[in-house]
């Protein structure tokens, strides 16, 4: 997408001069640029490497189809692909209530406004898709993006008298990278919350073992999260200088070893200390987009890799009042199963007998475990290191770690061939 745009920019530049050779870059632009939106945005627009390389690779995109709009008069057919009418509402859902992005895989938690969303509140005639970006603007928080004078060519063309907040509480997309994002407002009340959860697997571009992982936001606090992007410039060289190579995505590989990047420092499950499959893809399951529970279901199963007969989780708000999490899991035929159920977070964490309670800007939420089924004992909560002082590994002297943040949850043993169901919910006390 980048590079078919500057082909596009440079050839559209020198037309009149090399007409020919114009075409030429042009068309094969077009052709080679088809299959990576298809990868990228198709069925339903949630893009396969999460919503900060949404506006690095769609700026881009954006920017080739209006040249060729304008100077051609033609997009030769891109914006009638699968999911990209419907690309922005995903990033819109990827912005929650605390203004933080749902950044799992190498994505950043920072939101930043792209040009990219001006060019299709436009398209759209829908300024409500502008709504996160608007609400930078108006506080002063706009940032130094480079592209972003690009938006004035598209803001000149909405009309923001039709302003009015998003209608839809729950986004669903399949594909590459499957996610389920849930907002319950879009006013800006402190009661509002969004919560996130993702399926794929571990061989997509730029991502880490995290599927089944979630985000959670309640009362302007990101109480769930995710520690996003490690510096990779960085780590490609110090994996150089060792012989190794950040972007093996093989199971052995070593990129594994980073702390942000396996599974053990998201929030999803971890069974028998063991690391995802990389092979292993987690799909959509269910989603559910009415009444009084919002949120989806995914399953698991092929991440564990034989591990669990059976694996779903189904992440949903209840009642715009609290998360909930549940875990179907079954352990195989003659294998016991050790669950470690674990979630990130920068809040205070006070761990007692029956739960664990967060603390953050004077509200607590309090995490507590219901089981149902065979499993052996209760479950035992805990927190687990964070930091480079207690957490070792061959790369710990370039790696990047959770300072400020805490791990915890609980661990629970299932006998082999039984199933257990684990409801775990977020509420404030």
């Amino acid at each position: 997408q980048v590079c078919n745009c500057g082909l596009v920019c440079a050839a559209l530049a020198t037309y009149e001069s090399n007409p020919e050779i114009s075409r030429s870059i042009i068309a094969d632009a077009v052709r080679t640029v088809e299959p990576a939106m298809r990868a990228s945005y198709s069925p339903d627009g949630n893009y396969s490497e999460g919503p900060t390389y949404w506006a690095y690779g769609t700026e881009f995109q954006i920017f080739m189809l209006s040249l060729m709009e304008c100077c051609l008069g033609t997009d030769f057919g891109l914006c009638n692909i699968e999911g990209f009418e419907d690309t922005a509402v995903y990033e819109m859902f990827c912005v929650g209530t605390s203004g933080k992005f749902f950044n799992y895989f190498d994505n950043v938690a920072r939101f930043e406004s792209s040009p990219a969303m001006w060019y299709f509140a436009a398209r759209k005639n829908d300024p409500s898709i502008l709504l996160s970006d608007l609400d930078l603007l108006e506080n002063g928080r706009f940032g130094p993006h480079r592209l972003m004078p690009m938006a004035a060519l598209f803001a000149s063309k909405i009309d923001f008298k039709k302003m009015t907040p998003p209608a839809p509480k729950v986004y669903s997309g399949k594909g590459e990278t499957p996610v389920v994002l849930v907002r319950t407002g879009w006013t800006g009340s402190p009661e509002d919350k969004s919560m996130g959860i993702k399926g794929g697997n571990a061989r997509t571009s730029h991502a880490h073992m995290d599927a089944g992982s979630f985000v959670y936001d309640a009362y302007g606090v990101r109480w769930a999260m995710d520690l996003g992007q490690q510096d990779y410039a960085a780590a490609e060289k110090a994996f150089g200088e060792i012989g190794k190579d950040l972007w093996n995505m093989d199971q052995e590989s070593w990129r594994w070893k980073l702390f942000r990047y396996n599974n053990r420092q998201h929030n999803p499950l971890t069974v028998n200390g063991k690391d995802h499959c990389v092979d292993g893809r987690a799909v959509l399951e269910e989603v559910y987009s009415e009444g009084d529970r919002l949120g989806g279901k995914i399953d698991l199963t092929p991440v564990f890799d034989g591990d669990l007969a059976c694996a779903k989780r189904t992440a949903v708000i209840v009642s715009n009042d609290y998360l909930e999490i549940t875990d179907e899991l079954t352990a195989p035929e003659g294998s016991f199963a050790d669950i470690r159920w674990s979630m990130l977070t920068d809040a205070g964490v006070a761990v007692g007998n029956s739960c664990i309670d967060l603390t953050r800007n004077g509200i607590t939420i309090r995490l507590q475990a219901t089981v149902s089924g065979s499993c052996d004992p209760s479950p035992h909560y805990c927190t687990w290191p964070s930091n480079a002082e207690t957490y070792h590994s061959e790369v710990s002297d370039f790696d990047n770690f959770g300072i400020g943040t805490n791990i915890c949850g609980y661990t629970i043993h299932i006998p082999a061939g039984q199933s257990v169901t684990l409801v775990t919910t977020l509420k404030r006390q």
